[in-house]
């Protein structure tokens, strides 16, 4: 995906961005929409396990090895987090995008759906 993304950039006038986002988040059993959900719907129930289980000596000690070793990586938290907010960032993203695409635009077409499902996407999610 991350490929894909970045051919796209760098040639945005001629090749087509968008479709990345339609597929990914499509109506069907292939998209990531029940993905999202299902780890969206967990988030609170992992963030308080991470929490319980950080009480114990074992896994502080092993936290604190991890950090050391990772100490340009973010903390443990921060990826639990990061796909929560990745939905809200790919739409304004794309709403920034839809808006300096001209109308003309092979890409114009997908920008749309791409947002229209992002947001359903959004919506359903926050109402639970």
């Amino acid at each position: 995906i991350n490929e894909r993304i970045e051919d796209s950039a760098f040639s945005f006038d001629t090749s087509p961005f968008a479709d990345i986002f339609v597929e990914l988040f499509a109506d069907d059993e292939t998209s990531l929409q029940e993905e999202y959900q299902k780890y969206i719907n967990n988030y609170d129930t992992s963030r308080t396990c991470l929490k319980e289980a950080s009480k114990r000596p074992e896994v502080q000690k092993f936290m604190s090895e991890m950090l050391q070793r990772t100490q340009n990586f973010p903390s443990i938290q921060s990826f639990l987090i990061t796909p929560v907010q990745r939905l809200p960032r790919y739409l304004l993203m794309l709403n920034d995008l839809k808006k300096h695409t001209p109308d003309d635009h092979s890409d114009k077409e997908n920008l749309n759906k791409a947002v229209e499902q992002i947001q359903r996407i959004t919506n359903q999610i926050n109402s639970g």
